[in-house]
């Protein structure tokens, strides 16, 4: 997906993604949103996020980080 997604980006494209899984969205993006209750309830870039604490324990199962996911995707 980073290969497909990245090509797009890197040709000035922005691309909108919708995806439930929030490990894979932050691993491909470059910024995020969370929504909750149909409002924006975090948002930045998606290096940031994954290293968040509160987006950790909320979204990715605890206090674990994502790093990994996103250099292995690039």
């Amino acid at each position: 997906r980073r290969k497909v997604v990245g090509g797009f980006a890197d040709g000035g494209v922005a691309v909108l993604g919708v995806e439930q899984n929030p490990r894979q969205a932050l691993a491909v993006a470059d910024r995020a949103y969370g929504r909750e209750t149909g409002r924006i309830a975090w948002e930045g870039k998606a290096k940031d996020l994954a290293a968040d604490e509160r987006v950790q324990r909320a979204y990715l199962g605890g206090f674990e980080t994502i790093a990994k996911a996103q250099e292995s995707a690039s």
